[in-house]
């Protein structure tokens, strides 16, 4: 076999392990065929701080240190990517990339990427499912109150005996976190799709050991809380309650209740990846969104985790 052809088999099957088999060979061989094997000697620089992010990275073999000034150190090792963080937010990079030791990693240009995910929504799907997992397990180490602290008081929700309409929706979902570098149709179409809850303070919205079934729920106007046991943590406006984390329950971990008079916009899960799949710009919103809030749990654990050494 060639070595091109080999090298192509390789990339292949490490992204078959990489995404899992429920993605489809045609779009894994076309994720490999638009890869590149780059090798990196122990202490080389991948990339620095500052620089355009071009670039994505997965690894291989070997281990990657991101660091910055005044930031915990994080380490990437074999089935790891990195550079999604930045990339997905069209950012510079925010740390330095080098190699601890010798490294095998495929780099994957950020266009390239967004190219096999638009021309392939099931990937994308699985993205958003693996990641949910991911941030789950960080969220579960870090508990309720780190990883969902309350940043400000929010006033309550002013009006809980009048009708919501389409464009009060519009406004807080375009408004909402997960959302916002969204277009204004998928938008309008969520918008349109979603309920309106109006609860006074004290109100359950779902209870711990609840079947989810499909449900996502965006804080509007007033706050949010997640409570298990002694655990509070908490929702503000324009928060997806529970975070991307919720799609990896079957059934809810934690009691989420109306802290203030809240107005709550129930979304389904089914509704969200549909409107991806019809309004790509949704789905590179959402891409953005699990980066940022991927580097935000990521740095968080890596602050705990050095204080516990």
């Amino acid at each position: 076999m060639a070595e091109s052809a080999q090298r192509r088999v390789e990339r292949s099957l490490f992204l078959r392990t990489l995404f899992g088999g429920s993605r489809s060979g045609a779009t894994l061989e076309r994720v490999a065929a638009l890869m590149r094997d780059v090798p990196f000697a122990a202490g080389e620089v991948i990339y620095r701080q500052g620089q355009a992010s071009h670039q994505i990275y997965f690894v291989v073999a070997g281990e990657v240190v991101l660091g910055a000034p005044g930031l915990t150190p994080w380490t990437f090792g074999p089935g790891d990517g990195f550079g999604f963080q930045d990339a997905m937010q069209e950012a510079p990079y925010a740390r330095t990339a080098q190699a601890v030791t010798p490294v095998h990693a495929l780099a994957f240009s950020v266009e390239d990427w967004f190219d096999v995910l638009e021309g392939h929504p099931e990937l994308g799907r699985g993205a958003l499912a693996d990641h949910s997992v991911s941030v789950a397990a960080m969220i579960d180490e870090l508990g309720l109150a780190l990883a969902f602290p309350r940043a400000h008081p929010a006033p309550a929700a002013a009006g809980l005996d009048r009708p919501v309409g389409l464009v009060e929706r519009m406004l807080m979902l375009s408004d909402a976190s997960l959302l916002v570098r969204a277009g204004i149709q998928a938008v309008a179409v969520l918008a349109q799709r979603s309920r309106p809850s109006l609860l006074s303070a004290g109100t359950p919205i779902a209870r711990a050991g609840e079947a989810r079934a499909g449900r996502l729920w965006f804080a509007g106007r007033g706050a949010v809380e997640l409570r298990r046991g002694t655990e509070v943590g908490h929702a503000a406006p324009g928060s997806l309650v529970g975070s991307l984390a919720i799609l990896a329950r079957e059934r809810l971990d934690a009691d989420l209740v109306a802290a203030t008079d809240a107005l709550v916009l129930e979304l389904s899960e089914d509704d969200v990846l549909d409107v991806m799949d019809d309004h790509f710009d949704l789905a590179r919103a959402v891409f953005s969104y699990m980066a940022r809030e991927r580097a935000r749990l990521m740095e968080l654990r890596a602050r705990v985790r050095a204080k516990s050494a």
